[in-house]
């Protein structure tokens, strides 16, 4: 009984930082009109629909004004990407910086270990993590400002499915009924 416990002691900080990669708690590999209506139900206003890629605004991890958009497999119509961009904290680089931070610290919580710094060039002021756990791969951006753009900064988050985005549908029959 005893080693019973231990074992599950031992397993516990494992099975947390192992955790499948959800984008709101939505899967990837979903239909996109799917995963697109879950989206609404939780409150984000759809602003885009346009063949493959869709765009909303809404709040993501307590972060209002944030323009998401999703992109789908051409054929299949399965999500292969989400990206969520930051407008309430664009060019405002304390307010990007506490929020950089602050979603940092969501993702160690979540994560642990499998967050790592990929990138940091000072001189521009990029810097860029990602976390792998298998298929879906998570890269979190903060840029500016730099020299050339002193006034501007941005943050932005990317997930992306690699076994989706290695397939490269393409659709021969995708047009707008507006030609």
């Amino acid at each position: 009984m005893k080693n019973l416990f231990v074992i599950l002691f031992l397993l516990i900080p494992f099975s947390m930082q192992g955790q499948e990669i959800k984008f709101m708690g939505l899967e990837f590999d979903t239909n996109i009109d799917v995963f697109c209506n879950a989206l609404k139900a939780k409150g984000l206003k759809q602003t885009v629909d346009r063949f493959k890629t869709k765009e909303f605004v809404g709040t993501f991890a307590t972060y209002n004004d944030c323009r998401i958009i999703i992109t789908a497999t051409e054929k299949s119509n399965k999500v292969e990407s989400a990206e969520v961009m930051f407008e309430s904290v664009r060019d405002n680089e304390y307010e990007r910086n506490k929020a950089f931070k602050e979603i940092l610290k969501q993702y160690y919580n979540k994560y642990g270990n499998k967050v790592v710094l990929l990138l940091s060039i000072e001189a521009i002021g990029y810097k860029e993590y990602g976390i792998d756990n298998g298929d879906i791969v998570i890269h979190i951006y903060s840029e500016g400002p730099s020299l050339s753009s002193p006034k501007e900064c941005s943050m932005s988050i990317y997930y992306l499915s690699k076994e989706l985005s290695k397939e490269n549908e393409v659709n021969q029959n995708k047009y707008s009924n507006d030609i």
